[in-house]
This record gives structure tokens, sequence and C-alpha cells, in this order.
């Protein structure tokens, strides 16, 4: 069996998705039992690009965004919950997202679900997208160039969130260089 870690280049055996063993409990449905099944595999249903504002993160560097947000903020919110000013991210549970921060891929993190409010909370958040905790990684900053290699229709970055082909993934994350996870995993 192939860990789900391997989607990150990871060297632990440990799979990532024990998080959602949490979303069973609680749920305790079939799909969330299903859901976790599929995600067992190499190739995850979907690849999604997410750019990140650079108005809300303005004064931060790559790597301050990923050591302040991707690894001691976002994996111990409840939930890794990533609130957004405007439109969210419609794209299946168990997705791939690559966070796309100043024309580079900084982290990933894969996808559990999306909620969007009646109106704007006190911060103006329009919405918030969930988070596995346990798969939250970043790594080398990744240009447009190497997406391109792995993606040829991928035209470079901008405000779109692009939709990759999942097949091209697994070749991807085996390029990616100093994978780092949180420094402790959220429970």
């Amino acid at each position: 069996m192939i860990s789900p870690l391997s989607w990150f280049g990871g060297a632990s055996t440990e799979p990532i998705y024990l998080g959602f063993d949490g979303a069973c409990n609680i749920f305790g449905t079939r799909y969330h039992q299903n859901l976790r099944t599929k995600m067992m595999t190499t190739t995850p249903p979907a690849v999604r690009i997410l750019p990140m504002s650079t108005e809300e993160f303005s004064d931060w560097t790559i790597e301050e965004l990923q050591q302040k947000f991707f690894l001691e903020d976002l994996p111990f919110r409840p939930d890794a919950r990533y609130r957004h000013y405007k439109a969210g991210l419609k794209t299946p549970p168990g997705s791939v997202v690559l966070f796309q921060y100043r024309k580079f891929l900084v982290a990933s993190a894969i996808f559990r679900d999306a909620e969007r409010f009646m109106e704007p909370d006190e911060d103006g958040y329009e919405g918030a997208l969930y988070f596995d905790t346990k798969s939250i990684r970043v790594f080398d900053p990744i240009g447009p160039d190497v997406v391109s290699e792995f993606w040829h229709e991928f035209k470079g970055f901008s405000h779109v969130k692009w939709s990759l082909n999942p097949e091209g993934y697994a070749a991807f994350q085996r390029a990616l260089k100093q994978v780092e996870p949180p420094k402790q995993q959220a429970e």
C-alpha cells in the first residue's frame, strides 16, 4: 500500500488522513468512510491552485507566510479553517489545494469542505474553507516554469483558481524540495 504522504514527498509512513477519522466518527456516514477510502489512493480527485490575498498578507515574505501561517497558525485552528473574502473554491473533498502567493506555490493541504456565510462576518470574510490539519505542508517555492512542466495547460499565475489534471500530481510532488509539516500536528 502506498502511503498518502507520498503525495507530499514525505518520508514518513504515517497516514496523513488521520484527520478524516474525526469526520467519520463525528458524522458516522458511509459518505465520509468512502471518502477516506478513496483518499488512500495515489491520485487525488482534483488538484486546485488557490491564489492567496496579497492584501491580507501584504507585509509578509514567502518565508514568513510559510512559517507563521501554514506551520504555526492554520494547523491549529479548528478544522484548519481558512476564511476568504470573496469567491470560495468548488472542488470535491480530498482534493489537493496548492496555495499560490506572490506568483509561487508555497504550500499544500487536503480540502475537506467549504462554507458560504449568509452575510460577511465581523472581519468582512464571506466564507471559509476547511482542510485536513495533518495534510498541511510547505515546500521550497515553486515558480510557474516548474508548474508548467507537470501541467502543460497551465499558462501562469494570476487570480485564477486553476484546476489541474490530478494525474500530474504524483510527478509534481516528487519534484518538491524541503517539504515540511507543522512542528506539532494539531489533534
